[in-house]
């Protein structure tokens, strides 16, 4: 069973139509949090009484990239969702330290070059200089999230 009604593109319902094919489809979604199919089909109808718990969307979520569900929130809340990469176990936090404050390093001075008087649209930001202040945090957000990974791995290890 494969969600097949239209949705509202950008709404709640599509995105959980794209969760619930994400993560395998509508039967696998029910087995995983113990309900019917039919009544998992029915979180992404916008004709259908009833809602998924967050809790519920969280299970899902968890089940391989399924990420539809944390890119609506995110969307919602005025933000961006950017999946990390799986981190390399060798990486120590040490070193992923060291490089998140070349990356921090290299996105202020760009960023400061772009809002000087003397960059190239004066004060503000020129689209070129937009680019480069982009292309400089992508990686240093990447790299943050590895560090937050471990912290909260050794968090939870610790409960």
């Amino acid at each position: 069973m494969t969600p097949v009604k239209p949705r509202a593109a950008g709404s709640a319902h599509a995105a959980i139509a794209a969760l619930l094919a994400q993560c395998g489809g509508v039967e696998r979604a029910a087995d995983v949090v113990g309900r019917r199919p039919s009544t998992v089909y029915g979180w992404s109808d916008p004709d259908a009484p009833g809602a998924a718990s967050f809790h519920q969307i969280a299970l899902l979520s968890e089940l391989g990239p399924s990420t539809a569900c944390a890119e609506y929130l995110a969307m919602r809340a005025g933000g961006l969702f950017l999946p990390l990469p799986a981190p390399d176990a060798a990486e120590e936090v040490a070193d992923l330290s060291a490089e998140a404050a070349e990356e921090f390093g290299k996105a202020m001075a760009d960023l400061v070059r772009a809002v000087s008087p003397r960059g190239e649209a004066g004060a503000a930001i020129s689209p070129k200089e937009a680019a480069q202040i982009l292309a400089d945090l992508d990686p240093l957000m990447r790299t943050l999230g590895h560090i937050r990974a471990r912290a909260l791995a050794a968090a939870e290890a610790g409960r």
